[in-house]
């Protein structure tokens, strides 16, 4: 099925801290993030290696920008100040002060001269980009300005704010043009059009609307569950990407408001997404501390053939599992819970209630009557998954049990903990058979040889592809890679993700 998609996903890790903010160089060869770790990041978006890293803000970098010739970043902190950076050398080239309170946001003009920033006092500051001098002084909010950018042509700036108003500014003057009022949200991001005549917002509120620049009239509103942290046009102003509190990316129809892509890439909040220059591919940051590269070429995109996509748990799905029949799916809840579904109506069947910890890892017996689970509560269960009955609670580990697997017959189950113990257990009595940290004498002891290995432990994930016994059975798209948990039997794929969705695909 590779001919159906040919998105591509990397994710950058480095940072130690969430990430707050990302921006390409204007000829996509560079990508840089902020983050909360009070250090900027500088990568090669080919190979995604890191260049360079800057760190001398003293608290979170929460906003970052490229210069338009790409040879300079400025970025804002909660330190109250704005520093401009030399991209080659990781020099810093000059230090902005002047705003009284933590900087939230900043924004080159089109012609690099002049740096704005917005800060958490409700000042917008206009800086000489050469020099450092403070140009111009705005005091139009009355509360935290959360975003600014520049119009194309460079004469008009905008603001969005937590006093629930988005106003447009006369970049000579600094006077007010036009206000924008009663956004129900707060937190508004906004960001203009290519061709500087829409403006787009966002807030908490989960509305996102299109605004003509000239009237100051709504032209269009998109509901957006889970609310908006951030807006970009893509370059040639056809789509729009919005990401959310809930660490879903949306890309919509500019014209339309039809949505053109979800992703659901962060299990967690996700803070700023950014086109490149060519439009192919979104950078999105996250406070789960990655940066991730997603292509977003719409020509490239085809559904994914789903069979099913549960969507009833409310949180992460850290396990799944799937008997060996592929008549039940196992899936894991935030609540410590075991949820056993129908694969193939979604239904739910039973729920197991016992541990008291999160669920780690989760294995069906041969024969499809029994459920082992093991848990950070440092115990592995056993459930008779047609009553839902727990069996036996299973003690002696000290540490997270990871993993579970049966013996073929099923009279014997084996557990390894996060300490590297590894330990056996009869199915039937309960009884401790063996504890040991040798793998190989545990693998015996379980009749595991790489050649004897029951199918659900065979199936991995390679290049993107989702492999079983070295046969390549399914390639995923972008917005299905950033699973948490996978298994395979009778020729179905079940994975399981962060934000409580799990997937089953048919492959046949």
């Amino acid at each position: 099925m590779e001919w159906l998609w040919s998105a591509h996903l990397q994710t950058l890790e480095g940072h130690s801290g969430p990430t707050t903010s990302v921006a390409f160089s204007p000829d996509g060869q560079t990508l840089i993030s902020g983050s909360e770790d009070c250090s900027i990041k500088i990568w090669d978006t080919n190979t995604g290696q890191e260049r360079l890293s800057l760190g001398s803000h003293s608290r979170h970098v929460s906003s970052i920008a490229f210069s338009p010739d790409g040879q300079t970043v400025a970025s804002g902190s909660h330190d109250s100040t704005i520093k401009l950076w030399n991209v080659t050398t990781g020099e810093e080239k000059l230090t902005l002060k002047g705003h009284a309170s933590l900087v939230l946001s900043v924004a080159f003009t089109p012609d690099g001269q002049t740096v704005a920033s917005g800060s958490d006092e409700g000042a917008i500051k206009l800086w000489n980009s050469q020099t450092g001098e403070e140009q111009l002084n705005i005091n139009g909010h009355s509360s935290l300005v959360r975003s600014v950018t520049f119009s194309p042509d460079g004469q008009l700036l905008a603001s969005g704010s937590k006093d629930q108003t988005l106003k447009i500014w006369d970049v000579k003057t600094g006077g007010e043009k036009v206000s924008l009022q009663g956004f129900a949200g707060y937190d508004i991001s906004v960001a203009f059009s290519p061709d500087g005549q829409t403006l787009a917002s966002g807030s908490k509120k989960e509305i996102l609307k299109l605004w003509d620049i000239n009237s100051g009239m709504e032209r269009l509103s998109i509901k957006c569950p889970g609310g908006i942290y951030s807006v970009v046009f893509s370059p040639d102003g056809q789509r729009l990407a919005s990401c959310s509190w809930g660490g879903i990316i949306n890309l919509w129809d500019v014209n339309t408001g039809k949505e053109y892509m979800t992703i659901y890439g962060h299990y967690i909040t996700a803070t700023s997404v950014a086109f490149s220059p060519n439009g192919q591919t979104l950078a999105s940051t996250s406070t789960d501390c990655t940066v991730k590269l997603w292509d977003v070429d719409i020509r490239s995109q085809r559904p994914i053939e789903e069979h099913m996509f549960f969507k009833e748990h409310s949180d992460f799905v850290s396990s799944v599992s799937i008997s060996p029949d592929g008549q039940r799916v196992a899936s894991s809840m935030p609540d410590y819970k075991i949820k056993l579904s129908d694969t193939w109506t979604g239904q739910d069947q039973i729920l197991l209630m016992g541990h008291s910890g999160p669920v780690s890892s989760m294995k069906f017996s041969p024969d499809n009557q029994m459920l082992g689970s093991g848990s950070r509560d440092n115990t592995l269960k056993l459930w008779d998954i047609n009553t839902g009955q727990e069996k036996f609670t299973l003690t002696g580990h000290t540490s997270n049990v990871h993993s579970v697997t049966f013996s073929r017959d099923g009279q014997v189950v084996g557990s390894r903990s996060d300490n590297l113990v590894h330990k056996v257990w009869d199915t039937t009595t309960g009884e401790e058979l063996l504890s040991t940290e040798s793998y190989s004498d545990w693998a015996h002891a379980v009749g595991l040889s790489a050649a004897k290995e029951t199918p659900v432990c065979q199936v991995s994930m390679e290049n993107n592809w989702v492999v079983f016994k070295s046969e390549r059975l399914l390639w995923l798209p972008t917005e299905y890679r950033s699973y948490s948990d996978l298994a395979y039997s009778n020729n179905t794929v079940v994975l399981g993700y962060n934000n409580g969705r799990v997937l089953i695909v048919n492959c046949e």
